[in-house]
């Protein structure tokens, strides 16, 4: 899986990052979402309870809210 190749790279970021997880998303799992929120420092994980992998499409309003407010703060 492309997550175990990425986790030493993953380690190395340091700025505030988002990580968007959708429950239903059957391509990247929350448990990715989860390793990423503990590798990367600074991390926020926000999940999605109604989409799958395209949260931006399926739940829209939802991305936009999440987004602007990470990048606000």
């Amino acid at each position: 899986m492309l997550l175990k190749l990425l986790k030493k790279e993953m380690k190395k970021i340091d700025c505030d990052t988002l990580i968007i997880s959708s429950v239903l998303d059957r391509e990247v799992p929350v448990k990715d979402g989860e390793i990423m929120k503990r590798l990367i420092r600074n991390s926020e994980l926000v999940l999605f309870y109604r989409s799958g992998h395209f949260s931006y499409i399926d739940e829209e309003s939802k991305f936009i809210r999440v987004v602007r407010g990470f990048i606000d703060n």
